[in-house]
């Protein structure tokens, strides 16, 4: 009787695990000088610290977004693991397309292309990203001088 109790509770764990999920919602980015670009620091969703650089905090997708040019934004130590990710994002005023990179612990794991016709937000989705433990996540614009806003980051 302990053999099936011991398989179930592992199983149990181990789906609870790969269910775990994480969030950044950008609902505590410090709003002070919100149109300006600047560096923000803050503490997310979940107690994950979280750095913007080069980011305006006066957009808006669900609810506050980062409006990112020529930067990126990382996250600490978050210490789940990450098998895929999602976020909502929107190009922001008018130039050329714009391009994200998509990092977990320093390597490339995705690019979004981001035109400059998509100014309502999509939904961008990495899957089989697949790191276990502990890691840091970065979304990056490459293109200089464009903009992009980024909202609710999603992971499981």
């Amino acid at each position: 009787m302990k053999k099936p109790f011991l398989l179930f509770t592992v199983v149990f764990v181990f789906v609870l695990n790969s269910l775990s999920q994480g969030l950044e919602s950008f609902s505590s980015m410090p709003v002070t000088t919100s149109s300006s670009y600047l560096s923000r620091n803050w503490t997310g969703d979940g107690g994950i610290t979280w750095t913007a650089t080069d980011t305006r905090a006066d957009q808006t997708i669900t609810g506050l977004a980062a409006g990112i040019r020529n930067s990126s934004i990382t996250s600490g130590n978050i210490t789940s693991g990450i098998g895929n990710l999602s976020f909502k994002y929107k190009y922001l005023f008018t130039g050329i397309n714009a391009s994200l990179t998509i990092r977990v612990n320093g390597t490339v794991v995705g690019t979004v292309s981001v035109p400059t016709t998509q100014t309502t937000a999509t939904t961008a989705t990495i899957n089989n990203i697949n790191v276990s433990g502990t890691f840091i996540l970065a979304i990056e614009q490459t293109v200089t001088g464009q903009r992009v806003a980024i909202d609710d980051l999603s992971w499981t």
